[in-house]
C-alpha cells in the first residue's frame, strides 16, 4: 500500500478543499493521504496470508526442518527443552523482525509472544510423535528408520501447522500492529495494485501523476507485438488493453524566487546541485 502527500512539503498544492490547500501551502502536514489500495481493500488483500503455506513451501519446509531440531532438543534435552526451545525460536523471531522494524518493546513483546506459539506446537509434537514411535517396530535394532520417521512428522508439522501460524503473524502483525508489510504482501506474490509516477516538468513547476493499475495481466494474456505500436513499440503488448487511473492529483510542485536554468547559471557562476 502507498500513500501520497502525506505530510506534503512546502508548496504542493493538490485539486482538494481550500482548507487544506491553504494548509499545504502554508508548510503544515497534513494527516489526509491518498492511500492505493485503499486501507479496506488492503486488509481484505491481507488475509491472503491465511494461505502461507500453499504460496511459500520451500519456507514452509524450511521452517519444518528447524521444528525437527526442536523436536530433537524437547526429547534429548528434556526438561532443559521447556527452556531452551522457546528461548531458541524467540530469539530467531526477533532477529528476523529487528531487521526491518527496529528494536523497540513491541517487536520483542511481539517476537516472544510469536517464539512460545511456535514452541509450543514443536514441543508439544515431538512429545506426542516420540510417545507413537515408541509403537514402532525395533527395525531390527536400526536407528536410522526411526530417525527418518521423527524428521518425516517434524516437518510435516513444522510446514503446515508452523506455516500457517506464521501466516498468522503476519496477518496480525501487519493488520494490528504497522509491522511487516513488505513480508506481508510480498508472501502473497500478488500481481495486482502496481503503481508508478509521471512527472511533468516546466520551467518553474513540476506536475506528478500518481498512476494506478490495478489489474496486471497474466503471462498468458500477452502476445507478440507484431503492429509494432508504440514509441518506442515494445516486444510485447497485452491482449486487452490496460486500464491505468490517477491515485490522486495531479500534485504540483512550485518553485519560490528564481529558477536556476542551466543558462542562467553560466552567467552568475552558480552551481546546480
Amino acid at each position: 500500500m502507498i500513500k501520497m502527500s502525506q505530510y506534503a512539503p512546502r508548496l504542493i498544492d493538490r485539486p482538494t478543499s481550500g482548507d487544506l490547500t491553504s494548509r499545504l501551502s502554508e508548510g503544515i502536514g497534513t494527516e489526509v493521504a491518498a492511500c492505493y489500495p485503499s486501507r479496506t481493500e488492503s486488509l481484505v488483500l491481507l488475509k491472503g496470508n491465511f494461505g502461507f503455506v500453499s504460496l511459500n513451501p520451500g519456507f514452509c519446509f524450511l521452517l519444518g526442518a528447524i521444528y525437527w531440531l526442536a523436536g530433537l532438543a524437547t526429547v534429548h534435552l528434556w526438561p532443559d527443552s521447556l527452556v531452551l526451545v522457546p528461548l531458541l525460536f524467540g530469539l530467531g523471531f526477533w532477529a528476523y523482525t529487528k531487521r526491518q522494524e527496529g528494536n523497540s518493546r513491541v517487536v520483542q513483546l511481539i517476537s516472544a509472544a510469536n517464539g512460545a506459539v511456535h514452541s509450543m506446537v514443536a514441543i508439544l509434537g515431538a512429545l506426542l510423535f516420540n510417545y507413537l514411535n515408541g509403537w514402532l517396530p525395533p527395525f531390527g535394532g536400526w536407528q536410522l528408520p526411526g530417525i527418518v520417521i521423527f524428521l518425516a512428522e517434524m516437518t510435516l508439522v513444522g510446514a503446515l501447522v508452523g506455516g500457517y501460524c506464521f501466516g498468522i503473524y503476519l496477518y496480525l502483525t501487519s493488520a494490528h500492529y504497522k509491522m511487516n508489510h513488505n513480508d506481508a504482501f510480498s508472501s502473497m506474490r500478488l500481481d495486482t495494485h502496481r503503481n508508478f509516477l509521471r512527472m511533468r516538468i516546466t520551467d518553474d513547476e513540476v506536475k506528478i501523476y500518481p498512476v494506478g493499475l490495478t489489474r496486471v495481466p497474466k503471462r498468458s494474456e500477452w502476445r507478440v507485438n507484431t503492429e509494432k505500436k508504440g514509441s518506442p513499440p515494445p516486444a510485447y503488448v497485452p491482449v486487452d488493453p490496460l486500464s491505468p487511473h490517477l491515485i490522486e492529483g495531479p500534485i504540483v510542485v512550485r518553485a519560490l524566487g528564481q529558477v536556476i536554468t542551466a543558462a542562467t547559471a553560466d552567467q552568475s557562476g552558480q552551481a546546480i546541485s
